[in-house]
């Protein structure tokens, strides 16, 4: 009896673990950079209110441009003071399409 109850526990766990993963990789994802959700805007078309006061629109169209995110939009930000103050920095990333991205994004700080 007790061996059928804790059975019935992992297999109740196990579905409930299938059912909340894919939700939870697909929050980091957004979380990261809406583009590795959505695939980017070649894929569903430009939002319209990017920052593009001094990027050139071909960069715009790009997987990955970083003022399609928040947290890149808070990491410029962050890099230009760091940079003005003369700090090092040092980024972490999980993935490496977020290590491009972030990449690219530290290109662009003058």
């Amino acid at each position: 009896m007790m061996i059928s109850c804790i059975h019935e526990l992992m297999l109740w766990f196990v579905i409930l673990y299938l059912q909340v993963f894919p939700g939870l990789i697909t929050l980091r994802k957004v979380c990261n950079h809406p583009d590795l959700s959505t695939g980017g805007p070649k894929l569903f078309g430009s939002i319209g209110n990017d920052r593009t006061d001094d990027v050139v629109n071909d960069e715009v169209d790009e997987f990955g441009f970083w003022q399609r995110s928040g947290k890149m939009i808070v990491v410029e930000s962050m890099l230009k003071l760091w940079k003005k103050q003369g700090h090092k920095v040092l980024l972490f990333t999980q993935s490496r399409q977020v290590c491009s991205n972030s990449v690219k994004l530290s290109q662009t700080i003058d």
